[in-house]
């Protein structure tokens, strides 16, 4: 959930940010 709310901040890594969650979930 923490990346997620990273994504709001920088909207610009938002295809890491999906990466790092496929990961984590």
């Amino acid at each position: 959930m923490r990346v997620l709310l990273v994504t709001g901040k920088g909207g610009v890594g938002k295809t890491t940010v999906s990466a790092a969650t496929a990961l984590r979930a």
